[in-house]
C-alpha cells in the first residue's frame, strides 16, 4: 500500500510539474467547483448557469489565455449580480483568481497592473452602491461585525456607532485594496511562471544549439580523423609501393584503409541524414578494456609504420587503478589522441632507415594516463605537400581539456614532441 502511495505521489508531482501553472491552477478550480455543486446545488438556474459557465471558462483558458483572460473577467462581474449565495460567491473567486492567474501569464506586467486596478475598483463600486455581491466586501463586513460581537461577549463597551457597518467610504477603500490584494497575488504567480517559461524556453534553444555545435564538431572530428588520416596513410602506402617489388602486404593495407575510410564516410552521411545517431555507445561486455585496448592500437600501427618505412617503437607501461572506470569519453578521447598522434608521425617524420625515429608512450599511472609522442620533422614527403593540416590537434585539446586534462605540444631541436595528461577520474 505504501508503495502504490508513494508511486502515485510520484506521478502527481510530475504531472504537476510538466502541465505548467496555468493547467494546474485551471485543472484544481474544475476539482473545487464540482463538488461544490453537488453539495450545495445551486438554488436558480442563473445560478447553475453560471456555475457550469465558470468551468468551461477554466476548461478554455489554459489554450487561450490571451483571450480568454480578459473576456472572462465581465462574466465574473455579471455573476456577482445574482443571488449571492455561498456557492455561487466561491465560484466567482475561484474563476476570477485563474483568469488573473492567466492575465499574468499572457499579458505584460503594466497591463496586468492595470486591469487588477480597474477590476477591483469596479467590482468594489458594484458591490458598495449597487448591490453586487463582492467577496473582498463582504470580507470587510464580516471582519467588522465578528469584531463587534466579540466586544459584546467580552463585555466592553464598544466605540460609537459600533453596531453600523462601515460607511461606502471605508468599504471602498477596504474593498478596493483586498481585492487588489488578491487578484495582484494571481497575477504575480501567473507573471513568474511566464518568466519561468520564457527562461525554460530560452535555455532548451541554447542547449539545443550547443548540442548542434557539439555534433557539428564531433562529426568534424570524425572525417580528421577516420577520413584525413587515412587518406595521408593511403598516399603514403601508395608512394612507398613504387620503390618495392613485392608489393602484396602494401596493397593489403592500402585496401584495409580505403575500406575503413569508406565505412566512416557512410557513417557520416548516415549521421547527417538522420538515419543513426552520433557514436552509439559499445556495449561494455563487447570493449577490451582500455589497456589491451591501447597495446593493440600501438601494435597495429607500429606494424603499419615500418611498413611505410619508418623508425621508431611504442611502448605502454604501469597499471590503472582497480576501481577506475573508463567511460565512453575517455577511451574515445585516449584512442583519438593516439591515432592523431601516429598520423602526424605519417605526415611530418621522414621515412629514412637508420637514425632517430618516432617514439609513442603510454604511461598509466593508477587514475592518470600520460601519452608522450616524439618524432623529428622534416620537410613534408613529395607525396603529401599541399595538403592542408594542422586542424586535428586542436580538436583533440579541448577533447582532453572537458575532462580536465592538458595537451601541449612544441618542437625543441628539430623533435616534434606531444604530451598528454588525461585524469581517469
Amino acid at each position: 500500500m505504501d508503495v502504490r502511495v508513494a508511486d502515485g505521489w510520484r506521478r502527481l508531482k510530475r504531472w504537476w510539474r510538466e502541465t505548467g501553472l496555468l493547467s494546474n491552477a485551471c485543472a484544481v478550480g474544475i476539482v473545487a467547483m464540482l463538488p461544490l455543486m453537488a453539495l450545495a446545488p445551486p438554488k436558480t438556474p442563473g445560478d447553475m448557469l453560471g456555475m457550469l459557465a465558470g468551468i468551461a471558462l477554466l476548461a478554455a483558458l489554459p489554450y487561450m489565455p490571451q483571450v480568454v483572460g480578459p473576456a472572462g473577467l465581465p462574466l465574473c462581474l455579471a455573476a456577482t449580480w445574482m443571488s449571492g449565495t455561498s456557492p455561487m460567491d466561491v465560484g466567482v473567486v475561484i474563476v476570477s483568481f485563474c483568469l488573473f492567474i492567466a492575465i499574468g501569464y499572457a499579458l505584460s506586467g503594466w497591463v496586468s497592473a492595470a486591469v487588477v486596478v480597474v477590476y477591483a475598483l469596479v467590482e468594489t463600486v458594484c458591490s458598495v452602491y449597487f448591490g453586487a455581491h463582492s467577496a473582498a466586501v463582504s470580507g470587510v463586513r464580516g471582519f467588522v461585525q465578528g469584531w463587534i460581537d466579540a466586544g459584546r461577549e467580552m463585555g466592553t463597551v464598544p466605540p460609537p456607532n459600533a453596531a453600523d457597518q462601515p460607511g461606502p467610504l471605508a468599504l471602498m477603500v477596504s474593498g478596493t485594496l483586498i481585492s487588489m490584494m488578491v487578484s495582484g497575488f494571481a497575477v504575480i504567480l501567473g507573471y513568474s511562471f511566464s518568466s519561468n517559461a520564457t527562461a525554460n524556453a530560452r535555455l532548451a534553444r541554447e542547449e539545443a544549439m550547443l548540442g548542434r555545435i557539439t555534433r557539428e564538431q564531433e562529426i568534424a572530428h570524425m572525417i580528421h580523423d577516420s577520413v584525413a588520416n587515412d587518406m595521408s596513410t593511403i598516399a603514403m602506402l601508395t608512394w612507398r609501393a613504387k620503390g618495392v617489388e613485392d608489393d602484396t602486404q602494401i596493397l593489403d593495407a592500402i585496401y584495409e584503409r580505403s575500406h575503413h575510410a569508406l565505412n566512416r564516410v557512410h557513417e557520416v552521411i548516415d549521421i547527417l541524414n538522420g538515419k543513426r545517431e552520433l557514436d552509439p555507445p559499445r556495449p561494455a561486455a563487447e570493449a577490451p578494456a582500455l589497456d589491451v585496448a591501447i597495446e593493440n592500437l600501438m601494435d597495429e600501427q607500429d606494424r603499419l609504420l615500418h611498413m611505410l618505412g619508418f623508425v621508431g617503437s611504442s611502448h605502454i607501461e604501469g597499471d590503472l587503478h582497480a576501481d577506475v572506470e573508463t567511460d565512453d569519453s575517455l577511451r574515445e578521447t585516449v584512442m583519438a589522441l593516439l591515432e592523431e598522434s601516429y598520423a602526424n608521425i605519417v605526415r611530418h617524420c621522414p621515412p629514412v632507415e637508420g637514425g632517430d625515429g618516432y617514439g609513442v608512450a603510454v604511461d598509466l599511472d593508477g587514475d592518470v594516463i600520460r601519452i608522450t609522442a616524439t618524432n623529428p620533422i622534416s620537410r613534408k614527403p613529395a607525396v603529401l605537400r599541399g595538403i592542408r593540416h594542422g586542424r586535428g590537434l586542436s580538436l583533440h585539446r579541448t577533447a582532453v581539456e572537458s575532462l580536465g586534462g592538458m595537451l601541449a605540444t612544441g618542437v625543441q631541436d628539430g623533435v616534434w614532441i606531444l604530451n598528454a595528461r588525461i585524469p581517469t577520474r
